[in-house]
């Protein structure tokens, strides 16, 4: 089986992986605080149940027991809400540019 290779040359998984570890690094220490400041930036004061549904969570209920610090919050989940970050700052960076 052939490897994919990406344009750092290294194999799509261990790239990934890499992508994924220095997220890991950074997130370990988040948590229901820095997720409010996320949900708030992103919708507003009724954040929870926007944030639940763009992150495909079955249940607002896993928020919930995130923000009451209950389960903690797995980094895969920082991941999307980086993607998700970042798919709102090109939003409004397009909105900027027809405006101004």
């Amino acid at each position: 089986m052939k490897m994919l290779k990406d344009a750092g040359n290294q194999s799509i998984f261990w790239s990934g992986y890499y992508h994924y570890a220095k997220i890991t690094d950074d997130v370990a220490n988040y948590g229901a605080n820095e997720l409010a400041v996320v949900g708030n930036a992103l919708y507003g004061d009724q954040w929870q149940t926007a944030l639940s549904r763009d992150l495909n969570l079955s249940s607002p209920r896993r928020m919930r027991a995130w923000i009451s610090g209950e389960r903690k919050i797995p980094n895969g989940v920082w991941f999307d809400i980086i993607s998700l970050l970042k798919a709102r700052q090109l939003k409004i960076e397009e909105i900027i540019k027809k405006l101004a």
